[in-house]
């Protein structure tokens, strides 16, 4: 799970659901994303979905807004591997 921080304490993202995130953060669209990750873009929709609802927004804009000004990309940094796709690994555990 993936924590967003004392702004929104409790809410936490789904390991897919921070994948796709770091991709949009990225400047990716919905369906490049979709690609990315092997998954079809209403399934990256309803991930979207369900983070919009989780913390209150209506819009993917808003989401990315307020997901920037979090713990969330503070505290997770994401490695592409071979597929493409961006993993998620804590930022303690990434070696300098």
């Amino acid at each position: 799970m993936f924590y967003l921080g004392e702004a929104y304490e409790g809410v936490y993202f789904t390991k897919r659901e921070a994948e796709c995130l770091m991709h949009m953060l990225q400047g990716n669209t919905i369906v490049a994303t979709a690609k990315m990750l092997q998954l079809s873009p209403r399934t990256v929709e309803f991930y979207v979905k369900n983070m919009k609802m989780k913390i209150g927004v209506t819009t993917k804009a808003q989401l990315l807004q307020k997901v920037e000004h979090t713990d969330f990309v503070k505290n997770y940094h994401f490695k592409v591997v071979t597929t493409g796709a961006a993993l998620p690994v804590r930022a303690d555990s990434v070696d300098n």
